[in-house]
């Protein structure tokens, strides 16, 4: 009898861990460091893949919030502005800004926001050694631009 219930306990637990093995991550991404580069976070799943504002701006023009955003399972850093509402009725540009720590040399994913727009966002930088990160918002007509620190 006591052999017979642990054959059947043994089966149980075999069987609950072949269903439970079964089953897929909820937020697989479809790409990783550098091979991020130039892709939108949306459609990688790095939007919800361990994605958290690394920081945030603000440069008092308006109602927004400018953030860097970094997927560490995409290991990978974008831009994105939300509530976008400048009082001046002025479109911006945000930028996901990368520069190789040693030489200063800056490239950059950017994307156009206009006025009242909710959600916006660019393209990723993959992470990659050497390298920093920063969410920039550059309004239109000459009116500033805020930028948050460098982040790698």
């Amino acid at each position: 009898m006591r052999r017979r219930l642990t054959t059947i306990l043994v089966t149980m637990l075999l069987a609950a861990g072949a269903v439970l093995a079964g089953g897929s991550p909820a937020s697989a991404a479809s790409c990783s460091g550098n091979n991020c580069s130039g892709m939108n976070p949306n459609s990688t799943g790095c939007s919800t893949a361990s994605a958290y504002t690394q920081a945030t701006a603000n440069a008092g023009y308006g109602d927004w919030n400018l953030e860097l955003r970094r997927s560490s399972q995409c290991n990978s850093y974008w831009a994105r502005v939300t509530g976008y509402h400048h009082v001046g009725y002025v479109g911006a540009t945000i930028s996901v800004d990368r520069r190789y720590d040693y030489n200063g040399y800056t490239a950059y994913q950017s994307v156009h926001v206009d006025h009242g727009q909710a959600l916006a966002y660019t393209n990723m930088w993959g992470r990659v050694s050497g390298y920093s990160f920063r969410a920039c918002l550059t309004f239109d007509q000459g009116l500033g631009t805020a930028c948050t620190g460098w982040y790698s």
